[in-house]
């Protein structure tokens, strides 16, 4: 059997053998699988054949320490010659009786029973394929044993690759290629049939995963978000294994698939609208593609949430619950079937549908859901509107929308923060800007940076107010802390300048450092110790 890494011939392999050994038809009495995984000798082979035959009815368990022992007993009779070599083996498995057994007399017991050998092409570099397949031929013709032999001949390059060929020629009776559709590596994966692996089953098949390791991977983690997800409603739970099976595709799949970042940063409407722009990159509009026909719009909380878990292997807990009861709410308020969802239907989903009657319902739709539109979809709208000649509708709808938005949340900003790589109607970010700075912060800095230190991220308002801070500011709070809040405290800000790519936080952060430092001798080697790279004065050009 012929694949490639990962479609799951092994995990297939097995499952259909235990199909045929639940059904009490498996033909021969025992079974051995080994995987030829750093094996570097045909004793090594021969051995590790003898030592994980199990018999018939035990294939599911595999080889234990009884099922070795009965194997020694049964090799036992066979040879006299190296009692000496298996004295120790016996005495710590309890079988000195079977003693008189010797390796080569152990092999010999293998005889009338299937035998599979995996991972043929990663076998160490003193055992060649000639040898492998010298004895599958052994044990096919005198043995009287049926061999499968499960191999990436993909993995055989130049001379090797000729011989495996030529030789497989000659020892194999049957030879596949294990290259399953969606559908039926899902079948494959999917024993049961759960409420969950039925939805995840249209997710895998959509994005066409045939790559069964990768099913089982997706499917470990939807276990656990649904755990999580009890209680939420349906249309939470779906969005949740929609994007978990996504996010496990880009981060297991990463040569097939979008990378995170760019499902995190897509946006289907924008995408729409940028189609026909012959500066986007091809492979930029493929993928782009893929993911609107996923049904992919765009990430929101829950989905962040999400995407993060899967590359982080595990999900926040307390993010995830906090994410879901947003998108719940939404839901509840919103809905997914309202005017603005579609009117855009009516320009993806038909193409007899005039134009005006699309660029009128996407107005109406505005409006009447003013509340409720996420600012980059209104942006992205807006966008479209102008484009098609509703200019002056769409500045009709900027100061409808603002009027409903607050000036500070999470949302809001994190929303702005996306744009960073979309285009933005210059109307509209002019509004966002004036409605932003009608808010003042009242809340105090240090306090604010003394949460940070203890916490492993910040909210964009945490941002905010420290971009409003000057040198002396830093250096004022710097110097009013105390203890280990100290040290976790410059290490957050200096990571926050990068992470957010904030050159005001970080330059005024630097200054205030130096500032310190200039003080005495002592502050500026414990500054120093934080890996901080000071300017001296005489170094500086601009110093006088």
């Amino acid at each position: 059997m012929k694949g490639k890494w990962g479609v799951g011939k092994t995990y297939a392999w097995l499952q259909f053998l235990r199909e045929v050994e639940n059904s009490a038809a498996l033909g021969l009495d025992y079974y051995s699988y080994v995987s030829l995984f750093g094996l570097n000798s045909l004793e090594e082979l021969r051995y590790a054949i003898f030592e994980s035959t199990v018999p018939a009815g035990q294939i599911i368990n595999g080889p234990t320490v009884g099922t070795l022992r009965s194997a020694l007993v049964r090799a036992g009779t066979l040879g006299r010659k190296a009692k000496p070599l298996f004295a120790p083996l016996f005495n710590i498995i309890g079988a000195g009786d079977a003693g008189e057994a010797l390796l080569r007399a152990a092999f010999l017991s293998v005889r009338k029973q299937i035998v599979c050998l995996d991972d043929l092409e990663r076998a160490g570099s003193s055992l060649e394929v000639r040898d492998v397949l010298g004895l599958t031929s052994m044990l096919k013709e005198q043995r009287e044993c049926k061999v499968v032999l499960l191999v990436n001949d993909e993995q055989f390059q130049g001379d090797d690759k000729i011989e495996f060929e030529r030789l497989l020629e000659k020892v194999v009776d049957v030879s596949l290629v294990f290259d399953p559709t969606a559908k039926e590596a899902i079948s494959i994966a999917f024993a049961t049939e759960t409420d969950m692996n039925l939805k995840l089953r249209s997710k895998v098949e959509k994005l066409g995963i045939t790559n069964i390791r990768v099913i089982k991977k997706i499917e470990r983690l939807a276990k656990r978000l649904i755990a999580s997800l009890s209680g939420y409603r349906e249309e939470v739970i779906d969005q949740a294994i929609a994007t978990v099976t996504l996010g496990g595709w880009c981060v297991y799949q990463p040569d097939n698939a979008p990378s995170i970042a760019f499902v995190k940063e897509h946006n289907g409407l924008l995408a729409s609208i940028r189609a026909d722009d012959e500066n986007i990159d091809a492979d930029e509009k493929r993928l782009a593609e893929k993911l609107q026909n996923y049904g992919y719009g765009r990430s929101d909380e829950l989905d962040l949430v999400i995407l993060d878990g899967v590359v982080a292997g595990y999900f926040n807990e307390e993010n995830l619950l906090e994410a879901a009861q947003i998108v719940q709410h939404s839901i509840e308020h919103n809905g997914r079937n309202n005017s603005f969802s579609k009117a855009w239907d009516l320009y993806h989903q038909s193409l007899s549908i005039d134009d005006d009657v699309v660029l009128d319902a996407l107005c109406e739709g505005l409006k009447e859901n003013i509340a409720t539109v996420s600012p980059l979809n209104f942006n992205s709208t807006i966008i479209f509107l102008r484009q098609y000649g509703r200019g002056e509708e769409a500045s009709e709808l900027i100061p409808l929308y603002m009027a409903k938005q607050e000036p500070r949340g999470n949302h809001l900003r994190e929303e702005l923060h996306l744009w960073g790589k979309e285009e933005v109607d210059d109307e509209l970010a002019d509004a966002f800007e004036k409605l932003r700075n009608t808010y003042f912060d009242d809340r105090d800095p240090k306090e604010v940076l003394l949460k940070l230190a203890e916490t492993d991220g910040w909210n964009p308002e945490d941002v905010e107010l420290l971009e409003r801070l000057s040198a002396s500011d830093f250096q004022k709070i710097l110097e009013e802390t105390q203890g280990d809040h100290l040290s976790r405290m410059i290490k957050r800000l200096l990571s926050l300048g990068t992470h957010e790519k904030d050159t005001e936080i970080e330059a005024s952060v630097m200054e205030a450092l130096e500032k310190i430092a200039s003080k005495s001798p002592l502050r500026k080697r414990r500054v120093l110790s934080y890996g901080i790279k000071l300017i001296e004065a005489n170094d500086d050009p601009t110093h006088p």
